[in-house]
């Protein structure tokens, strides 16, 4: 009896590091899988929370899913998915990458919680129509192929549209249905009231000038955060006035202007 009981050691042995080994590859991809982009431009201090604990992102580290990204004052993060698609995050806002995959059956979703966020969508999502997604407390932007802008204040959210297309829906059920905007068109989103119709904040020739502006930022800690719209120059730090066509944000005040988009 006692002779078995050894012979089978070695076998058990064997069957436990098999069984080891088979696991150690499937681990290693989920890992692998998991990471959605990377960190290409940065300034000031950016903290990441995963899996349950906050560290510090510097620039070149890699970004995965279900990471939530948090700028603190005079901060800025720029993230540059797989596909090509990017976004940047400016100063005191707060971000979660919900989901991301740019596959044959593309979807993404980014929850901002607050500030303000600017992406830039691939063509891996244009074919897919509202694929790619950014949600806040107030509306759901659905995006195809397009830059665009999105701030998170405390109890309204506002839309930029540079380029492109983005449908905008309520997360209040009382308003259901779709806006959809065009490049050069804002507009505003509040629980409890429907959508307006979506106003200009720049015209033709504004569009072709901010297009063109390839070193502009967003954010750059507010010193450098000056843009040209028209025959005027917008400080972004500043609240816009408050107009009949553009509502009144937390307070009376407008949000804050938009700023033009970085790069290609």
């Amino acid at each position: 009896m006692k002779i078995k009981q050894l012979l089978m050691i070695p076998r058990q042995i064997i069957v436990l590091y098999t069984l080891l080994f088979c696991l150690l590859p499937i681990s290693g991809f989920a890992q692998d899988d998991q990471v959605v982009g990377e960190v290409i431009r940065l300034q000031g201090e950016v903290s990441v929370v995963r899996a349950a604990q906050t560290g510090a992102i510097a620039l070149g580290d890699q970004i995965q899913r279900n990471d939530e990204l948090i700028t603190s004052d005079n901060a800025l993060l720029e993230v540059q998915f797989t596909d090509g698609s990017s976004f940047t995050l400016d100063e005191n806002a707060q971000v979660a990458i919900a989901q991301y995959a740019p596959g044959a059956a593309p979807r993404s979703l980014l929850q901002l919680t607050r500030g303000r966020l600017r992406s830039q969508v691939s063509s891996a999502f244009s074919s897919r129509q509202d694929s790619y997604k950014v949600e806040t407390r107030e509306g759901v932007m659905g995006v195809q192929g397009t830059v665009f802008e999105v701030v998170a204040a405390t109890r309204e959210t506002s839309v930029y549209v540079y380029s492109g297309v983005v449908s905008a829906t309520s997360q209040d059920p009382g308003f259901p249905g779709a806006t959809l905007l065009q490049a050069g068109d804002f507009i505003s989103i509040r629980l409890g009231e429907p959508i307006r119709p979506p106003t200009r904040f720049f015209g033709a020739a504004d569009e072709a000038a901010t297009a063109s502006n390839a070193d502009a930022v967003i954010g750059s800690g507010g010193d450098q955060a000056i843009i040209s719209g028209g025959d005027q120059t917008v400080d972004p730090t500043a609240p816009a006035p408050t107009t009949a066509d553009q509502p009144a944000g937390e307070m009376g005040m407008a949000p804050p202007p938009p700023r033009p988009p970085s790069g290609g």
